[in-house]
């Protein structure tokens, strides 16, 4: 049989390990590592953002700040999403209105909640009000509005379109990359992969999509004891695991098992997203897809296929930024 396929039938049904009474010890030992990496996850972004920040033309102002001062104001909303991705911060979901009881423009929230999950906000209402939970978000001083789109087009590598909207090609939000070099690192441990698929570099819009989705997903994870590591993989790059995934369609995704628990018998194994059709051609992953995927994983419904060992993971001899 190909490579990564089953010898017959379909493939071997398969679910997250049910979790029996952890030794408590097990326990402890797990959420502090769990707890390790989410510490070192915050220090990469806010090193990140911090440099970020000094590049941009953008600033964020203090939580709970009244507004931007006169003059500095940015006046659109795609001006917005560009200047919050910029300074390296998620932006989408967004909410765009006019409401007196927020600050008014472009502001953002970087810690949503499972009933107010909007994070960037674009208030038209004048006069607005300060909330403790949106920083404004500015333009610094000394940048004329007439030099803002010159000096955003030359730090976001110039404006493309996108389904009618706007989006910068800044570097993305901190997703880190499946490689040979970083492959050891991300497939440790006893966790399971959500890998994002698709040929050439992530964009921010992608990243920040995947890393929404681990936002919204967390809190089932957890109540489950189920870890799972967020990262994307570069096909073009990686031709040789193009055929090994052989899917119908990118950007795509995989749940995937690198220890071959549960029912995998000790070899890797994946569950591959559905892809919706239209006129009987599959159609790019999209947030709706990746989310029943999700929810079929979690729902221990995902079937996933076995490879004959890792030695079928042959990975591009290359550099990638950590």
């Amino acid at each position: 049989p190909a490579a990564g396929k089953p010898a017959a039938g379909k493939p071997a049904a398969g679910k997250p390990a049910a979790k029996p009474k952890a030794d408590p010890a097990e326990e402890a030992k797990r959420k502090a590592q769990a707890e390790i990496e989410r510490k070192a996850r915050t220090e990469k972004t806010m090193v990140r953002k911090a440099e970020l920040s000094k590049k941009s033309i953008y600033q964020q102002l203090d939580y709970g700040a009244p507004g931007c001062p006169d003059g500095l104001e940015i006046p659109s909303v795609d001006e917005c999403e560009r200047a919050i991705l910029s300074l390296g911060v998620i932006a989408r979901p967004a909410w765009v209105s006019a409401f007196p009881g927020l600050p008014s423009m472009c502001s953002v929230r970087e810690s949503p909640t499972k009933g107010s999950p909007e994070r960037m906000h674009y208030n038209s209402a004048k006069g607005g009000m300060p909330r403790s939970d949106l920083a404004p978000v500015c333009k610094k001083p000394g940048v004329q509005a007439t030099d803002a789109s010159a000096a955003e087009a030359a730090h976001a590598g110039g404006e493309f379109a996108m389904s009618g909207a706007q989006e910068a090609e800044e570097a993305p939000p901190p997703l880190p990359e499946l490689a040979g070099q970083t492959q050891e690192d991300l497939f440790s441990g006893d966790g399971w992969c959500f890998i994002y698929l698709r040929e050439g570099p992530i964009t921010a819009v992608e990243a920040q999509m995947v890393l929404t989705l681990e936002e919204k997903f967390r809190p089932r994870l957890e109540e489950r004891g189920t870890s799972l590591r967020w990262m994307w993989l570069d096909l073009r790059a990686e031709r040789k695991l193009k055929a090994v995934f052989d899917m119908p369609a990118l950007p795509s995704a995989v749940i995937f098992d690198s220890q071959g628990k549960g029912d995998g018998g000790g070899k890797p194994r994946f569950a591959s997203l559905e892809h919706k059709e239209e006129d009987g051609d599959p159609q790019p992953a999209d947030v709706e897809s990746m989310e029943l995927l999700l929810n079929t994983f979690l729902g221990g419904d995902a079937s996933f296929v076995s490879l004959q060992s890792k030695r079928g993971l042959q990975w591009a001899k290359r550099v990638v930024s950590s």
